[in-house]
């Protein structure tokens, strides 16, 4: 099972275990991975699972991506932008305060995906709300090792 779905279904079975990790983007309980994000697409009806690596190639070549540190804690994963200036400008002169880019509640991921030719690549879907259509977010860790089952 690839470490980054093991902390989202650890997370979501039992907050208190969640693995400390002190950074300025994360708070108390936390666990967090540096990614370049590329995007996301909404998936229709017509969408099967078997079209998911196509729909995540899809996203990658639309976009250059943006470095992102992801953090997964309190019920939610969040993605930070890393290479963000204002977002530098915050953590140099001592300010805490970054503004996440997206957020997640864990209990709205509902799939997460690979694609076998680039192994450091991954996405996951979600779907915020039962009626809605489910949302396909794609990545790449900067350290295969982290996506690696």
């Amino acid at each position: 099972m690839p470490v980054l779905f093991r902390v989202f279904v650890s997370t979501m079975a039992d907050h208190n275990h969640a693995i400390l990790a002190p950074s300025p983007f994360s708070s108390y309980r936390a666990v967090s991975f540096d990614a370049i994000y590329f995007g996301d697409a909404t998936l229709d009806r017509r969408h099967t699972p078997a079209m998911l690596p196509w729909l995540m190639a899809g996203v990658r070549r639309r976009s250059k991506g943006h470095s992102v540190k992801l953090v997964v804690g309190d019920q939610m994963l969040t993605a930070f932008r890393t290479n963000d200036m204002y977002a530098r400008r915050d953590l140099m002169s001592g300010r805490s305060h970054v503004p996440a880019l997206f957020g997640h509640c864990l209990n709205a991921i509902t799939r997460f995906a690979r694609i076998v030719h680039h192994p450091a690549c991954f996405s996951y879907l979600t779907r915020p709300k039962s009626d809605s259509l489910f949302v396909c977010h794609v990545f790449e860790a900067k350290d295969e090792m982290t996506v690696r089952t």
